[in-house]
């Protein structure tokens, strides 16, 4: 799956405000304070991606074609999912949706004892020789009988459109990654309540060791490009 993420560029109020010694912390520290204990909460592993805002119609004559209405600027977010109630979600940020980035998350990351579910794109075609694998054929239907779809995967994707739409405004390509691990977090920990996911955040930033990513990030110590290449 693809989507496009247009770099734009946002004023705020806090951009407006001189940093003086008074108000120098004022965004800033709590700002990165914040960032590094939810990067240490969910400890993304590999990376991110968003779909069309538009809920596509289930039979293929009833749909359009948008494939025409795509940003010249995008990236791709692929993901595996377990298909139960406390399942986690992986997920991997690459420049197109290929062969060589599924076979790698399915060899590292999935049982070879496990069924996967797959849609129609040729990229998926290899993983046969890996796990059992029955495919959906979206160009027929999103499900065919009972239990054969992607629901599962499609229900952490239709929360990344609605966190760039409503939460965040914006993604940054170059810290996707980021973006689309917290979001599997939140999928993840839907059934969690606040209390729950608070104490588990304080936890684990409390245990985890200075973040690699992070310190020094106000004096130019930047992470990487976070999108995966074969």
């Amino acid at each position: 799956m693809s989507a496009s993420f247009r770099e734009t560029e946002q004023i705020s109020i806090r951009d407006t405000i001189p940093p003086t010694a008074d108000n120098w912390s004022y965004y800033r520290t709590p700002g990165c304070l914040g960032l590094t204990a939810r990067l240490r909460a969910i400890r993304p592993k590999l990376g991110a991606q968003e779909t069309a805002g538009i809920r596509p119609e289930n039979r293929k004559e009833d749909r359009e074609d948008r494939r025409k209405i795509q940003s010249p600027q995008r990236v791709v977010v692929m993901a595996v999912r377990e298909r139960h109630s406390s399942g986690q979600t992986l997920t991997r940020v690459t420049p197109s949706e290929n062969s060589d980035c599924a076979w790698d998350m399915v060899r590292s990351h999935v049982s070879r004892e496990a069924h996967v579910y797959a849609d129609e794109h040729l990229a998926y075609d290899e993983l046969c020789g890996l796990n059992t694998l029955t495919r959906v054929n979206h160009s027929e239907a999103y499900q065919h009988g009972f239990g054969v779809s992607k629901n599962i995967i499609e229900s952490f994707f239709s929360r990344v459109p609605r966190a760039y739409r409503g939460v965040h405004h914006r993604f940054s390509l170059k810290y996707m990654d980021w973006y689309a691990a917290e979001l599997a977090r939140r999928e993840d920990r839907r059934r969690m309540g606040n209390r729950g996911q608070t104490i588990e955040m304080l936890t684990r930033a409390l245990l985890h060791p200075a973040s690699r990513n992070l310190c020094g990030y106000w004096q130019g110590n930047k992470p990487d490009d976070l999108v995966w290449t074969s």
